[in-house]
């Protein structure tokens, strides 16, 4: 599954016109890098599509 999830993340990034926004938290491993949520030109937020999916997890 995480091969699928990686190759169809892959295919959505390689779209054209994505906005990327801070989403106001960071991460929980020891560098606390921050959060984004991506959108498509259609307002879609791609990580709520691959939860849609289930090619992803919360």
């Amino acid at each position: 599954m995480a091969l699928i999830a990686k190759g169809r993340l892959k295919e959505v990034l390689a779209e054209k016109g994505l906005r990327i926004v801070l989403s106001g938290a960071v991460d929980k491993t020891l560098s606390h890098r921050p959060l984004v949520n991506i959108y498509r030109t259609n307002g879609e937020e791609i990580g709520k599509k691959l939860l849609r999916h289930a090619l992803s997890r919360p």
